[in-house]
Formats: C-alpha cells, sequence, structure tokens
C-alpha cells in the first residue's frame, strides 16, 4: 500500500470586519484604579446601540516557580465574586513603571519572593468586549523571600502548589 502525503489545506482568509464607529461617549464613573463610560455606537450594518466600557491601567501576572514543579499562588478575598480564590500574584502597572518592574514589585507585595529571572510569556486583553485592559504573563524563577508587603486592601496568604 502506498502512502500519499496529505495535501495542505488552503486558508483563505475572510474580510477584515468593519469597525465600529463611535457617535458619542459620555465618562459615568472614575476612581484611581477604573473608569466607565458609556458610548453611542453605530455597527456596519446600520444598527445603532451602546457600549459599556470600563477602562483599566495594564496590569501584570506572575506564576513564581519556586523549583520545576512547583508554584506560588496567593489566596484572597474577591469582593466582585463574593469569595476567595488561589491565584497568581497580579496588579497593575504603575505610570512611569515598566512591566517588568511591575511584576517583581507585585510579586514582592503579594507573595513575599522576589524574583531574579522573569520571562514574558503573553501579552493579551483580559476581557475583549466589556474591559478595555492589557496584561502580561510573566513566568519568575530564581526566587528570593522577601517580606510581603500587601497593599492596605488586600488579605493575602500564600501556599506552593504542585504545577
Amino acid at each position: 500500500m502506498t502512502s500519499h502525503p496529505k495535501p495542505e489545506p488552503i486558508v483563505t482568509m475572510p474580510p477584515e470586519p468593519e469597525p465600529i464607529v463611535t457617535l458619542a461617549t459620555r465618562e459615568v464613573y472614575r476612581n484611581h484604579w477604573i473608569s466607565v463610560r458609556e458610548d453611542q455606537v453605530r455597527h456596519a450594518n446600520g444598527h445603532e446601540g451602546i457600549y459599556g466600557v470600563v477602562t483599566s491601567s495594564p496590569c501584570v501576572g506572575i506564576l513564581p516557580f519556586v523549583d520545576d514543579s512547583h508554584v506560588v499562588l496567593v489566596r484572597q478575598y474577591r469582593y466582585v465574586i463574593g469569595r476567595p480564590t488561589w491565584e497568581m500574584p497580579s496588579g497593575s502597572v504603575n505610570p512611569g513603571e515598566s512591566a517588568a518592574d511591575a511584576a517583581n514589585r507585585e510579586l514582592s507585595e503579594e507573595s513575599g519572593y522576589r524574583a531574579d529571572r522573569l520571562e514574558l510569556v503573553s501579552t493579551f486583553n483580559t476581557s475583549k468586549s466589556v474591559v478595555d485592559e492589557e496584561a502580561r504573563l510573566f513566568l519568575a524563577f530564581d526566587l528570593t523571600p522577601t517580606v510581603p508587603e500587601p497593599d492596605e486592601t488586600e488579605q493575602i496568604s500564600t501556599a506552593v502548589f504542585s504545577f
């Protein structure tokens, strides 16, 4: 029996979607962490509607490896979802601060570790339909213990988990 190579699929890209046009915008709310606005928009098909948009500063998430197969996670109560969660350390990038510096600062504040080596894994938008927030995900290696200094709004515990 002769085997024939499978042909490569032909990929045809659909046309780019038309942009949604902003007709009017108004700020609804602003605090230190977010702003909320309401936009009156027109879609390419002529339909008009409203978009609620939450804008936040850029943020970082850090997955800290204590060895090749274990990571440090933090636990805190998350008001919006009404329960505590185990999660990677994360937080905002301050104005004028690099994402890597923010990652090490947040890692130290929340977990009590500082990384000698950070690797950027991905840059992505966290919730593309309602939140304008760009996140950078880092892996952290070669950890050194520090004194955690959580924000006054944070009550954080840490534990080591198998990756």
